[in-house]
């Protein structure tokens, strides 16, 4: 690479089964909780959302599910910032996501992956 990315393309997936969350451009928007730092992002992008079900069995109820997957740009000082942060929350719409100790090695290994 010749210099560091403007942006980064930021994808939050959720997988449940109580029915679409994010369906609605208001419950999308995402707010990013780092060091008691709010950062508003604005809207989401919902990228793709399916319902799923498995088949029932004598041993298997039938099941379902609900799956999201929405997207946001981040400039890459965004990024960082997330990164360095000790406690990171996403707020996203009526959810709060906080990010554990493996999801932050995470993003530093990306971050530490695209510098010079």
């Amino acid at each position: 690479m010749t210099g560091y990315p403007e942006t980064i393309e930021f994808h939050v997936i959720s997988d449940g089964t109580r029915g679409f969350k994010f369906n609605e451009a208001q419950n999308r928007f995402l707010l990013i909780d780092v060091d008691d730092e709010q950062i508003r992002l604005g809207t989401m992008t919902l990228v793709r959302s399916k319902h799923y079900a498995f088949g029932s069995s004598p041993v298997n109820a039938a099941r379902s599910g609900y799956l999201e997957e929405l997207s946001i740009i981040l400039t890459y000082q965004g990024l960082l910032k997330i990164a360095e942060g000790k406690k990171v929350s996403l707020l996203l719409g009526g959810e709060t996501i906080r990010l554990r100790k493996e999801h932050l090695e995470a993003v530093r290994d990306l971050a530490s992956r695209i510098e010079l």
